[in-house]
């Protein structure tokens, strides 16, 4: 299977330099990463999907190449702007995974006539709340977070994101939970710097 031409970009969006990715032709397929990840998630599903899509991946502000900066934003604004950015008027596709999910439930409830479809991964709505108990790697991943330690808090969410409960990490892909890492890590870099 060979990968379409892929067109990479930043855009100037609310303030931001917001970095994405386009490749293929057809109806559009907008991809929205996890809170731990970057558009790098999407690596295998790009490059499927560019055979029949326009699809299109990008990293959130504060995320992957995507640097936060000073003042207040939201992602919803954040992906409206991109979508008019890219000239993407017709209803597209949005698959979004954990908080990309629920960014693209959100976008697709505020703004229904520009949604064809969503395909959600692992994701809920805003505002949801489960009644379970917390598991114990949460409080140890704030406690690293409080200590400053980062490179903690990746392995401990990595733990949780992506190996997954009652597994180890040597029972999972060992290049794809380096990925999760390097994302989720940049990502908490981002972060500490309490910008937006």
């Amino acid at each position: 299977m060979s990968t379409p031409h892929i067109k990479s970009d930043m855009a100037k969006i609310n303030g931001a330099q917001i970095y994405y990715e386009t490749a293929g032709e057809g109806t559009p397929l907008v991809m929205i990463h996890a809170g731990v990840a970057d558009s790098r998630q999407w690596n295998n599903e790009f490059a499927y999907f560019a055979q029949n899509h326009r699809v299109v991946r990008y990293d959130m502000r504060g995320y992957g190449k995507s640097e936060p900066v000073d003042g207040e934003f939201s992602h919803m604004s954040d992906l409206i702007s991109l979508l008019d950015h890219l000239e993407l008027h017709e209803p597209i596709v949005l698959m979004g995974c954990s908080m990309g999910g629920g960014l693209a439930v959100n976008f697709a409830l505020t703004h229904p006539s520009k949604v064809r479809a969503l395909i959600m991964v692992g994701s809920g709505p805003s505002g949801l709340e489960l009644d379970v108990p917390t598991p114990a790697k949460f409080a140890e991943a704030e406690k690293a977070y409080e200590a400053g330690d980062l490179d903690l808090v990746a392995e401990i969410e990595t733990q949780i994101w992506f190996d997954g409960m009652g597994r180890t990490p040597g029972q999972v892909n060992q290049q794809m939970r380096r990925l999760v890492y390097e994302m989720n890590r940049k990502a908490l870099s981002y972060e500490a710097r309490q910008l937006g």
